[in-house]
Order: C-alpha cells, then sequence, then structure tokens
C-alpha cells in the first residue's frame, strides 16, 4: 500500500518555506519592506493557481500512467507543460514593470527585483508536484520529506544570507533556488529508483536554463 503519511512533513515544509522569506523581509528590512515585498511576491507567484488547478487534474492521469508503465508519454506531457509555464513566465516578468505601477504605489517599485526569480520558481512548483506524485506512486513517499526538509533548510541558509546583502532580490533568489534544491534531490530519487525516464530531465534542464537567460535580459533588476 502506498502510503501518505510523509506527505504531513512535506507539506508542513511546503507551507513555510513559502513564508520564510516574508519572515526574514520582516526582520532584516523592516515592515514597510514587507508591503512593497508582498506585492512583488503575489506578482511573482500569480500563476501558481494554474500550477495547482492543472497538477491535481493531471494527477489521476499520472498514476495511471505510472501503473501502465506508460512513462514516454509521461514525460512528454510534463516537458510541454514545464515548457508551457515557462513561456508565460517570462511574459509575466516582462510586463511586471507595468503591473506592479497599477497594483501598488511608485515607491513600492523598489521591490522590482524580487518578481522575476519568484516568478520562475513557480515552473519548478509544478515540477516537484510531479515528482512527489511519482514516488509516492512508486512506493517511496518516504523521500518526499527528506526533499522537503533539505528544501526548508536551504531556504533558511539562502535567505539568511542572501537578503542582507541583495535586499529584494535575495529573497526571490532564495524561493527559486531553494526550490531548485528540493527539485535536484528528487530527480536524483527517481532516478535512483530506475524511473529516471519518467520525467525527461535533460529537455526541462534546458527549458529552465534558456528561460533564466531570457529572463535575466528583461528583468527589471
Amino acid at each position: 500500500a502506498k502510503t501518505t503519511l510523509p506527505l504531513l512533513p512535506h507539506s508542513f515544509s511546503v507551507a513555510l518555506s513559502g513564508q520564510m522569506d516574508k519572515l526574514f523581509i520582516t526582520a532584516l528590512m523592516g515592515s514597510s519592506a514587507l508591503s512593497s515585498y508582498s506585492v512583488a511576491h503575489s506578482l511573482g507567484i500569480s500563476m501558481q493557481f494554474a500550477v495547482t488547478a492543472l497538477g491535481a487534474s493531471l494527477g489521476p492521469w499520472l498514476i495511471r500512467k505510472i501503473d501502465d508503465g506508460n512513462y514516454e508519454r509521461i514525460g512528454e506531457v510534463v516537458s510541454t507543460v514545464f515548457s508551457l509555464f515557462c513561456a508565460i513566465t517570462l511574459g509575466l516578468c516582462a510586463i511586471s514593470p507595468e503591473l506592479m505601477k497599477i497594483l501598488a504605489p511608485n515607491s513600492y517599485t523598489d521591490a522590482l527585483p524580487a518578481i522575476t526569480p519568484t516568478a520562475l520558481s513557480v515552473p519548478l512548483g509544478f515540477l516537484s508536484y510531479i515528482i512527489t506524485v511519482i514516488l509516492v506512486q512508486i512506493g517511496r513517499g518516504r523521500y518526499t520529506a527528506i526533499i522537503s526538509i533539505m528544501s526548508l533548510v536551504s531556504c533558511f541558509i539562502l535567505n539568511y544570507t542572501l537578503i542582507p546583502s541583495l535586499g529584494y532580490l535575495g529573497a526571490g533568489l532564495a524561493l527559486l533556488l531553494s526550490q531548485g534544491v528540493g527539485v535536484g534531490i528528487g530527480l536524483w530519487f527517481i532516478r535512483k529508483e530506475g524511473s529516471f525516464n519518467v520525467i525527461l530531465t535533460k529537455r526541462i534542464f534546458t527549458v529552465f536554463l534558456l528561460s533564466v537567460g531570457v529572463a535575466a535580459l528583461i528583468s527589471p533588476i
């Protein structure tokens, strides 16, 4: 039987990681900085609702494909959806200065640099969800607890080290990099179990690197 008990620490860690940046912004930069960052953060993760909805829709299909051993189809669909999220993210990054002006006073534009890395963490969040479903379905749900705890620890360390020197940008980078840590460990676990072809890692890695490169060019940093 595939137990979902390990998902309890996973869910707790994910929730805490999502608030870590705000806690550090408040502690290190003050409550006024939190107001500006909150708007930028909300813009950056605005596509999260689509990730949640699509992930919930893909879940049952993904489970059936794993049970059928149709891993090739899983890889194609996951990489296509991931690429779509990356493309939407780049569009969001491009118009983020205009959106910020609409949603907040001009003084809040200091937090603009946080939007791009925060937005880039959303496609990784989708990939993290897929990895969780795969690990639970192949009977390795305990790995999800390890992944989430490692991601949480890295999130704490990155926020603590990056925010004092980089401010708002540091908070966004801490979120992005900690997500990357979780995804990287998750992919390693999947490979360890002999199911590496479930996710087309090279294609996803290439798409994401290209997205980061383009985002760096159009980013309002």
